[in-house]
């Protein structure tokens, strides 16, 4: 059972990260911080971090300027959807989850969110690294 309270307290634990973490070989070119990698261990939510990754492409990073806020809300039904914006309120990508076990009463408002940043390495290659806002 996933303790909301447990993972409410864990994850205000984490303001910036020490590690960048690879949890799949599939998404090389993305990686968690230390508070992603905790609320994907926590919630059983590598799935999401899956998902974020795999939306990663050129036109939607150009639209979104290097910066991304994607959340995760219940349908109010057995599912969810995901949506990707600016951190403005536009959105770019949004996909519909039919059912999850996701904790959402461990989240402000029942909303899970999480950013993805560019980090530049080499002369021309972009980092995804997905974190939690107080990460940011």
């Amino acid at each position: 059972m996933k303790d909301p309270a447990a993972i409410r307290t864990a994850l205000a634990q984490h303001t910036g990260t020490q590690d960048y973490h690879r949890w799949s070989g599939l998404f090389r070119h993305a990686v968690l911080t230390d508070g992603a990698m905790c609320l994907a261990e926590m919630c059983g939510a590598f799935w999401l971090m899956d998902l974020i990754a795999s939306h990663q492409r050129p036109a939607l990073m150009e639209k979104c300027h290097g910066f991304q806020c994607w959340n995760l809300k219940s349908d109010g039904k057995r599912g969810a959807v995901a949506t990707c914006d600016d951190g403005d309120g536009h959105v770019f990508a949004s996909q519909a989850i039919p059912f999850t076990d996701f904790p959402f009463g461990a989240f402000e408002e029942g909303t899970a969110k999480l950013y993805v940043c560019d980090q530049p390495v080499g002369s021309s290659d972009l980092l995804k690294v997905i974190m939690l806002p107080s990460e940011y």
